[in-house]
């Protein structure tokens, strides 16, 4: 069945995730129907308007991808999976979070899929098996970044949280930082030839795909 839950006001909330108390309130919730066992699976498809600032998305979306990353290990069994849309992984600050899920999960994966809109940078973030040694202490830094995001937030600061994993640790990782490294280059240049492959078929009606 459909359970819907918004947050600390349950039906009656807003849904933003970007509230501590939400993410407590849903949490305690799980953990009351669940026997504090958590939950097999969650998906992440969190989205609001970039229209006008697609090229920005990703600086744009990042709080959001951080407290959906959040979430899920608020209240995802031990041993069990997660899976987030995001789109461009290029800002360290993007790059950290994936690395802490890199750290905090047996397996993950960066995943385009065959459905996906071919000339967007839309992409799958797929963690298998979440591991019990590095569980809390991800969590709660990950909370410690978002209180100090709203703060950056409320005060209306020009500089807010730029980067949570220090460069040399994601570059020292040679695994981690080759394999984002390479599916970001190969996605990307997917991305430009189907985008280009767009461009010519706006520019010259009688062209046709006979695949």
């Amino acid at each position: 069945t459909f359970d819907p839950y918004y947050d600390v006001k349950d039906l009656d909330g807003d849904g933003d995730i970007f509230k501590s108390e939400n993410i407590d309130a849903l949490q305690n919730y799980v953990n009351k129907c669940t026997m504090h066992n958590g939950v097999h699976i969650v998906m992440a498809d969190g989205r609001f308007s970039v229209e006008g600032q697609e090229n920005i998305q990703e600086i744009l979306s990042k709080q959001l991808y951080l407290c959906q990353f959040l979430t899920a290990l608020s209240i995802l069994r031990l041993g069990d999976h997660f899976v987030c849309k995001s789109f461009h992984v290029f800002t360290p600050f993007s790059v950290g979070f994936v690395y802490l899920m890199y750290r905090t999960f047996n397996q993950i994966s960066i995943h385009k899929l065959v459905t996906s809109r071919l000339a967007n940078s839309e992409r799958y973030i797929i963690c298998k098996g979440l591991r019990e040694d590095i569980r809390d202490i991800v969590r709660s830094y990950m909370y410690e970044i978002n209180v100090l995001q709203n703060k950056c937030n409320a005060n209306s600061e020009d500089n807010d949280v730029q980067s949570i994993v220090p460069m040399h640790i994601l570059k020292g990782n040679k695994n981690f930082y080759e394999y984002v490294r390479d599916s970001n280059n190969q996605l990307s240049e997917h991305q430009i030839r189907n985008l280009r492959k767009i461009r010519a078929f706006v520019s010259n009606a009688t062209l046709r795909d006979n695949r």
